[in-house]
């Protein structure tokens, strides 16, 4: 996970440029908002700085160079048998990343007010009532949390908005299906990972993430 705000500073962001995709720089350059830029920057960073882990790279040089590829609804992955799946999200701030060797999917997102209407829309029944009732929890709070879980899983399995948010539910650790046609066993963790944000990863294992904090300082010394 990452901060975007040092990017806002035009020598930093001139001097990160180089270390991320001549793609994601076009992609870049189309954006109007400079908070849009930061935080297209700042994800393009997070999965080479992540990659470079792992011994890969999307850049032309020293490591074994691996190219982007996009499922039928957006979802990027890494071409050829890595092994390696991974899943990027940003809200506000902040931008977030989760690696895995298998399908993963991850939702950072800031706290919203007010989003009833949207639950009732959205959610499925257990989830709308389990919301009216707070369980203990702020109802702002709790919101972004069932959101992100959901948003999580449907990014997990790469099928975008297409799918009914209302025909599986997000309450457990293990995603639960309401309708037919999703199968698979998927689970939830959720975290604080800073004030004023919830941010959940949906996998195939029931493991807890380890949330790494990725400074502008460590991506110099990574990548200069």
């Amino acid at each position: 996970m990452t901060d975007i705000v040092p990017f806002g500073d035009e020598k930093i962001f001139a001097q990160m440029l180089p270390f991320i995709t001549e793609d994601r720089k076009n992609k870049i350059m189309q954006l109007k908002k400079k908070e849009d830029r930061c935080r297209s920057l700042a994800a393009g960073l997070l999965l080479e700085y992540a990659l470079r882990e792992y011994g890969i790279s999307l850049l032309p040089g020293k490591m074994q160079q691996m190219y982007l590829r996009f499922g039928e609804k957006g979802k990027p992955v890494l071409n050829g048998k890595t092994g390696i799946h991974f899943n990027l999200s940003h809200s506000g701030r902040y931008v977030a990343g989760v690696f895995s060797d298998e399908e993963v999917g991850i939702d950072v997102e800031q706290i919203r007010k007010g989003q009833m209407k949207v639950a009732e829309r959205f959610f499925c029944p257990e989830e709308y009532l389990a919301l009216q009732k707070g369980k203990m929890k702020k109802a702002d709070c709790y919101f972004t949390e069932l959101w992100t879980r959901k948003e999580s899983y449907i990014k997990a399995v790469g099928k975008g908005m297409a799918l009914d948010l209302a025909s599986f539910c997000v309450l457990q650790d293990q995603v639960k299906f309401l309708k037919a046609g999703q199968t698979g066993e998927w689970y939830l963790q959720s975290y604080d990972p800073t004030s004023g944000y919830i941010l959940s990863v949906c996998a195939k294992k029931c493991t807890k993430c380890e949330i790494q904090w990725i400074s502008k300082e460590m991506f110099t010394q990574k990548f200069i």
